[in-house]
């Protein structure tokens, strides 16, 4: 940073979410300093890039598209936990030491609705020290590691991933494993 202002690399980086942790708070603080001059610069940049400078109307545009996104997903999520529903009732049935062959060898047991449901059977008996709910996390965790990244966003896979490994600590520490 030059006379207290950061280069306009500096900001360049930043726009391009390249920049580093203690670099992006830096410069983030000195904008948030409301400096006309690097803050003329960004909106400068920003127009540029074809991107609105941003108001309220970029807000508005921005929540519109992630509702419509979300509206969108809705129907393909809905889909997903009817399916889950039916295979649930399969694997209630299937016997516990043959749970893991099933989800292994069929795809269709490969969803998060399905490794929710797990999570959720575990977090039933969550107190106790049940076989029954360190099984479960195994296999939420089985699944989880097996979402086809083409179904499910990356964030949301890491996410269950987590709390699948969670749940599975928690299930070892109060057995004593």
């Amino acid at each position: 940073m030059t006379d207290d202002h950061p280069t306009p690399e500096m900001l360049d980086r930043l726009l391009a979410g390249a920049s580093s942790s203690d670099e992006s708070t830096r410069v983030l603080a000195h904008l948030l300093g409301r400096c006309e001059t690097c803050s003329r610069y960004v909106r400068g940049a920003l127009a540029r890039a074809g991107r609105p400078p941003g108001g309220p109307g970029a807000y508005d545009q921005a929540f519109a598209g992630s509702l419509t996104r979300s509206s969108d997903g809705i129907a393909s999520v809905h889909a997903d936990q009817l399916e889950a529903a039916a295979l649930w009732a399969t694997i209630e049935g299937t016997p516990q030491p043959l749970r893991g062959r099933l989800i292994a060898s069929d795809p269709r047991y490969h969803t998060w609705a399905i490794a929710s449901r797990f999570l959720d059977a575990a977090a039933e008996t969550h107190w106790q020290d049940s076989p029954g709910r360190l099984a479960a996390c195994r296999l939420a965790l089985a699944i989880a590691e097996r979402l086809p990244t083409a179904a499910y966003p990356p964030g949301l896979t890491h996410d269950l991933l987590a709390r699948a490994l969670g749940s599975l600590a928690d299930a070892l520490r109060l057995a004593h494993q």
